[in-house]
């Protein structure tokens, strides 16, 4: 396909492909509250990535295997993502977020409730 310019036997075509920026930054994740809460409590753990909106997002769990491997959780793709602390027991387990742009994806260190 080409475009004339205007001039004789030249023409011009703009070629679109992979974007070729930067892939998001995933930051670690903040909690509210942030300090030790008793047995029960809701924390809500926050995602503050940067990247090419829209972002997406993957909350991710150890599931108290000491970070050696991490599964998604289940229908927690927003920027936030709430634990219930009834669930924890005595385990320690480790969150993280996948953030997805159009330039790729990050993974955002790991916090973890005990």
């Amino acid at each position: 396909m080409s475009v004339e310019n205007g001039y004789t036997g030249y023409s011009e075509l703009g070629v679109y492909g992979i974007p070729s920026g930067q892939k998001p930054v995933a930051n670690i994740p903040t909690a509210s509250p942030g300090a030790s809460v008793s047995v029960g409590t809701v924390v809500t753990l926050n995602e503050a990535a940067t990247g090419v909106p829209p972002l997406q997002y993957q909350w991710q769990t150890d599931n108290g295997s000491g970070g050696s491997s991490y599964t998604d959780i289940a229908g927690a793709t927003g920027s936030n993502y709430v634990v219930n602390t009834a669930f924890v027991g005595n385990d320690t387990i480790h969150y993280r977020v996948r953030v997805t742009d159009t330039n790729g994806s990050s993974i955002s260190p790991a916090l973890f409730s005990r």
